[in-house]
């Protein structure tokens, strides 16, 4: 099990994969959060907060992108000093949003977002999720893939503020089970946060 506690900032785990995905890939994992973010807006950069949020990182090729984009994310990985992936699937916990929203971030276009849970209602429970992933990036990204799936290079689980989220290991069905359900050796990348994971 994984616990991610944050105080008035957030917590990123990472685990790097190397993982080709065809249409019968399956990501599965189960999260709880017991406070949702009150002031939370996902539509909005101001806004830009969740408690709970699972992200697949894809290998696309940046050449394909607009020469604004390509800009853009060239200035992400200048700043951060990162490899920052050209394309990012989350999957988030809202406060409000209808579940199943699908939209890019309020920063970004390179990150994409589909609501998976909203409200209140099933706060402080293990809620199970299985969502095939390449129907997911096709939906999100469909505009840039041309069909195509590319390799999943990372998997970040995070949480934000003062929340917490419990997030059990996450697999791939068939490809990745060994590899990241040894989440007990993760990168962590964190600013006052506190992260601890059991396996």
């Amino acid at each position: 099990m994984l616990k991610v506690q944050s105080d008035e900032s957030y917590g990123n785990l990472v685990h790097a994969i190397k993982a080709p995905l065809t249409p019968h890939s399956v990501l599965q994992w189960r999260w709880r959060v017991d406070k949702l973010v009150d002031e939370a807006d996902l539509k909005i950069r101001e806004g830009d907060d969740s408690p709970a949020k699972l992200c697949v990182f894809f290998a696309f090729d940046a050449s394909r992108l607009s020469l604004g984009e390509r800009a853009k994310l060239s200035i992400a990985r200048s700043r951060t000093g990162q490899d920052v992936p050209a394309q990012t699937l989350c999957y988030v916990w809202d406060n409000k949003l209808p579940i199943d929203t699908g939209m890019p971030n309020a920063f970004t276009k390179r990150i994409r977002l589909i609501v998976l849970q909203s409200g209140a209602e099933k706060l402080g429970q293990w809620i199970s999720q299985r969502r095939e992933i390449v129907a997911d990036y096709q939906r999100m990204f469909g505009d840039e893939s041309e069909g195509n799936a590319p390799e999943a290079r990372g998997v970040a689980v995070s949480g934000r503020r003062r929340q917490h989220a419990w997030p059990r290991p996450v697999l791939f069905r068939r490809y990745l089970s060994d590899a990241l359900s040894a989440a007990h050796q993760p990168a962590c990348r964190s600013c006052g946060t506190a992260i601890q994971s059991h396996v």
